[in-house]
């Protein structure tokens, strides 16, 4: 149970590979139809199938079940951000089926990436390491498979020079300095424990030391954050 840390290194690395395919992944999609439009649906389902996939392909913890892949059932474009639920389904499926499935789950709330059908859905068909790299990594994946705007704009940090570049910024309080900046992994075989420092520049910009809980079905929920610094208003939704 004793607490491991991951190297910057890694995070750095894991984010520049994430952030090149998430780049890729959008060639092609430059047209976003507007709120409510013809094809928003269409457009937003293929966009992101398609970049979950680009993702899980620079993985190197975290796999997905073989013939399988990350589908999307859009709901709406509310306040901002996107309303989608991802689900793991046999490559060739008939996914308009699996889609009217779906409408009977309610749709899900952006902000809360957690447990419950979702283990069925999409937990359970991928394989992890219970390694600090691997949680860490499985952890990153799967909040970049939900795909919310806040997670598009949000940044890790890593260490302390990261957490100051942001605080020593006009406007900023700190109001914990936390002893380590990396993230933090504890657990055993079936569990594993997650802390991790992440900004937000969305509403009021904050830095929160996110508390994360991988269940033994892989599910991922979420404690409540301890806020670590706050800014100046930044980006509304």
């Amino acid at each position: 149970m004793a607490v491991e840390f991951v190297a910057a290194e890694f995070v750095g690395a894991l984010v520049r590979r994430v952030g090149e395919a998430r780049a890729e992944a959008l060639r092609g999609f430059e047209r976003m139809p507007a709120a409510g439009a013809a094809g928003e649906r269409e457009y937003w389902e293929a966009v992101l199938a398609a970049n979950a996939a680009r993702v899980l392909a620079v993985l190197r913890h975290t796999r997905l079940r073989a013939d399988h892949a990350v589908g999307y059932r859009f709901y709406e474009m509310r306040g901002g951000d996107l309303r989608a639920r991802p689900f793991v389904t046999r490559v060739g499926a008939d996914l308009a089926t699996i889609r009217r499935l779906l409408d009977w789950h309610p749709a899900p709330d952006a902000g809360a990436v957690a447990g419950g059908q979702d283990a069925d859905l999409l937990y359970r068909h991928f394989e992890m390491q219970r390694s600090p790299e691997g949680v860490f990594e499985y952890w990153f994946a799967m909040q970049e498979i939900w795909a919310s705007s806040r997670w598009a704009h949000a940044r890790v940090l890593a260490t302390a020079e990261d957490l100051a570049l942001v605080t020593a910024q006009e406007g900023w309080e700190v109001r914990h300095l936390p002893d380590h900046c990396a993230p933090a992994v504890f657990g055993d075989a079936d569990t594993s424990h997650l802390a991790v420092l992440v900004y937000s520049p969305i509403g009021h910009q904050r830095i929160a030391l996110e508390q994360i809980v991988v269940a033994a079905d892989q599910s991922v929920r979420y404690g409540e954050p301890v806020v670590v610094a706050t800014g100046p208003r930044g980006w509304i939704l």
